[in-house]
Parts: structure tokens; sequence; C-alpha cells
């Protein structure tokens, strides 16, 4: 068990036996109940200063809040479930933003191989009255991507609700999930009517190597799916950033793995969007573009051990 697992069972603890709700706590200590929120969750704990506050109204010594004494297996059991269902909303988050991303890589592809002036507007009527440069039909699979983290915000404030459940996760999972399936279909069939309708008006398919900008958004979705696993995949040594810190600390890997898998995904998003602008990439790209995440990802590495590096300190 964690120091912050650790320290918020004792908290919860001794609020309880003083019969005294978390508001009360909070305005005791002159704290937000967010803040208290989170002590209470093992998401993080006090400093000096507060610590000593705590122990002052329960009357109590502060390494009674770090030592395992008075905790139930029962109580352990309830953090072993929180744990649990923290991973299985990290899949659904990874799920959605991946979905999302496939929308985006969608309308990128649709782009390399459509002709660069398509259909972009029908009227009331359903007749078409604007046609343009197929550059603004990036900006639809832009859009249904934020979309998806729209729905990620979303899904976070769940972690701080009372009702938090697996049913409750999975039944907001699933319908979030509606949005980035939409958008998939959405943005497939938008493609192919474009691309006909294009055709049809005598307007030619692009001429010029589509090799880089096909091969780097290829690489770009495949950083994504990556990225996802990332998100929700348990300590292992096959699948995940496998690297000393992370096999040895289940924190580490928690911690590491879920703020690269989300740099990674951002990072590819970025790319596709300019792969879509651009469209028609020159060949050298392929020497540079593929090696952009990679190096922005270990950059994130070092930052996330420079701030979190006494978090993976605290042994279980």
């Amino acid at each position: 068990m964690t120091r912050e697992e650790n320290f918020a069972l004792k908290l919860k603890k001794l609020r309880k036996e003083n019969n005294m709700t978390q508001k009360e706590l909070a305005q005791k200590l002159c704290v937000s109940d967010k803040n208290l929120s989170k002590w209470e969750c093992g998401r993080s704990t006090p400093d000096i200063f507060y610590l000593q506050e705590i122990c002052k109204i329960f009357n109590v010594d502060a390494e009674y809040f770090f030592t395992d004494e008075d905790i139930s297996q029962n109580e352990k059991t309830q953090f072993s479930e929180r744990e649990k269902l923290n991973l299985l909303f990290w899949r659904w988050i990874g799920v959605i933003l991946c979905l999302s991303s496939i929308a985006l890589f969608v309308a990128v592809v649709s782009r390399i191989f459509m002709p660069t002036t398509v259909l972009l507007h029908f009227n009331g009527k359903g007749e078409v009255d604007r046609w343009g440069s197929s550059r603004e039909y990036i900006a639809v699979g832009s859009t249904f991507c934020l979309l998806g983290y729209i729905a990620f915000f979303m899904k976070f404030n769940q972690l701080s609700e009372k009702s938090f459940n697996k049913k409750t996760l999975n039944l907001g999972g699933f319908i979030l999930l509606i949005i980035p399936v939409y958008a998939v279909i959405f943005t497939i069939i938008y493609a192919v009517k474009m691309n006909n309708m294009a055709l049809d008006k005598g307007y030619l398919p692009q001429s010029g190597d589509t090799f880089a900008s096909l091969f780097n958004a290829i690489l770009c979705m495949l950083y994504i799916l990556g990225g996802a696993v990332c998100l929700g995949v348990k300590q292992n040594g096959a699948i995940g950033l496998r690297i000393p810190l992370t096999l040895e600390n289940e924190k580490a890997w928690y911690i590491l793995n879920r703020g690269v898998g989300l740099i990674l995904i951002i990072v590819s998003e970025i790319e596709l969007v300019i792969i879509g602008v651009c469209n028609l990439l020159p060949t050298f790209t392929v020497l540079i573009m593929p090696f952009i995440p990679i190096v922005i990802m270990f950059l994130s590495i070092i930052m996330i051990l420079k701030i979190q590096g006494k978090r993976f300190l605290q042994t279980d």
C-alpha cells in the first residue's frame, strides 16, 4: 500500500469515528472540499502545515498516518477495487481517444487521394452551393478529434463522484463512445461522397508521390494505437513503457505509461493535422517526421521523472 493510500484510510477512519463530514473537516482546515477529497482518495497528501492541523484536530501523532496499524483488510480491499476502477477508466479513455483519432486519420488519408477541389457545403434544399479546397475537409476530422477530448474531460469528472463504480463507469463509457463511433462513420461516408461528386464534376485526382504522406499518416496512427495501449495496460514485461524503473515500481509504471500514452496520442494527432494540411509531402519527410513523437516522448519521460521522481521512491 502506498503512502498516500495509507494516509487516506487513516484520515477517513478518524473523520468517521468523530462523526465529522468532509465539509466540516474542510472548513476546520480552511481547505476546499476538493482538496480534502483528494487526500481521502489517496491521490495526494497534505503539506506539513495541514498535517499538523489534522493531528491537532484528531489528537494523534503524525506517525499514525504512515503506518499500517489499525487498517482492516476490508479497507485495503476497497483501495484495491478503486485501483481496478481507475485502470478501467483509463482503458475507456484510450478507446475513446483512439477512435476519435481514426476519424482524423480517415480525413487525412482521403485528402491524399481525392481531388484538391471538392464539395464543401449543401444549402437548405440539399443542393451543393459551395466547392473549395479539400484542405477544409481536415477541419472535419480535427473537430471530431477535439470532441474525443471533450468526452475525455467529461469522463474524467467521474473520478471525483461519490457514485463512481464499475456500472456507472461502463455506462458512461458506452454513452461517450457514441461520439467517436459516429465521427468515424460520418467521416468515411462524407469522404466517399465528396470524392465521387468531385469526380463526376470533372475534377481529377491529384498527381504526385503519395508515399511520404501515406507512410507518415499510417505511422502516426500506429503511434496513437500504442499510446492508447499505454493508457490502460497493467504492469507487465511485454507491452508498455518497459524500463527498469517501471518494471520495479508499479506507481512509476502507471504514471509514466499514462503520461507517455497521452503525449504520444496528442503529438501524433498534431502530426496528422500537419500532414493533412500540407497534403503531398516530399519524400525526405519520412526521415524526419517519424522521429518527432519519439523524441518528444523521451523528453516527456525526463520531465515526468523530474516532477514525480519523489513519488516513485515511496514504496507500497
